[in-house]
């Protein structure tokens, strides 16, 4: 049943529906939210794990060596954070108000 509605949706090429079901969600929107919302659990992962090879990043490293290590894992956590709302607002199909879904876009104008 999901499989056929699936099917479906690719062979008309119409817009998967929204978390929040109020508007069309697009492939391309779909994947790069989830992207986001990845890169979220990869950056707390890192931020809470015990690895130290993303502490050697140029950027990181220095936060590192001018505040210590919490502050660097701090880091971590607001990138985490901060993918992880633009992977939500993505997915939930916010979106500044003069954006306008390629979908919703008249050629003929």
């Amino acid at each position: 049943m999901i499989g056929q509605a699936c099917r479906s949706h690719i062979e008309t090429g119409m817009a998967l529906p929204s978390i929040s079901g109020e508007t069309a969600l697009s492939y391309d929107e779909s994947l790069v939210g989830l992207i986001s919302v990845l890169s979220a659990v990869t950056a707390a992962a890192i931020a809470v794990g015990p690895w130290s090879v993303p502490y050697e990043l140029k950027t990181i490293a220095a936060i590192k060596q001018r505040f210590g290590k919490p502050a660097a894992r701090g880091v971590w956590v607001a990138l985490a954070i901060g993918f992880l709302t633009a992977g939500f607002a993505i997915l939930n199909g916010i979106r500044p108000p003069y954006a306008v879904p390629a979908s919703q876009v008249d050629v003929n104008r």
